[in-house]
């Protein structure tokens, strides 16, 4: 949902009706169930990282990597190692979760520009891309 506040006109309550990121009829994700967001306290500011390496991290890349509340693991993670960047980013994943399980893992896939390296470029179309 884009960034809504009071001074744009509308109230958080009417951007989340008017922003809907669910199908008509449907239960709203973001209503109840919260396990999949990092846990909320006013005391700590949340911090997170974008990053990608071509190669696999080392155990202390990977440590460094679970001590942040959100990891968004971009194009290009461990493709040069593990021949994919699904299973690059894969593997990453699982060693940072083994090192800190509440960390959220993002995986990051641009659709505007196509990236090489991925095991999907296999069956990949070009009129699949999203155009502006």
């Amino acid at each position: 949902m884009a960034d809504i506040n009071e001074d744009d006109g509308i109230s958080p309550l009417e951007a989340k009706s008017k922003f809907k990121i669910f199908q008509e009829g449907e239960a709203d994700p973001l209503d109840g169930d919260t396990s999949n967001f990092p846990e909320f306290n006013w005391e700590h500011v949340r911090s997170w990282v974008a990053i990608r390496h071509a190669f696999r991290y080392s155990q202390k890349q990977i440590e460094q990597l679970a001590a942040q509340d959100v990891v968004m693991l971009e194009k290009a993670n461990g493709h040069r190692t593990y021949g994919s960047v699904e299973a690059g980013t894969l593997e990453a994943a699982k060693r940072i979760k083994q090192v800190n399980p509440k960390v959220k893992i993002l995986f990051y896939l641009n659709a505007m520009c196509h990236y090489g390296d991925y095991a999907a470029n296999k069956t990949w179309e070009e009129d699949w891309a999203l155009r502006y």
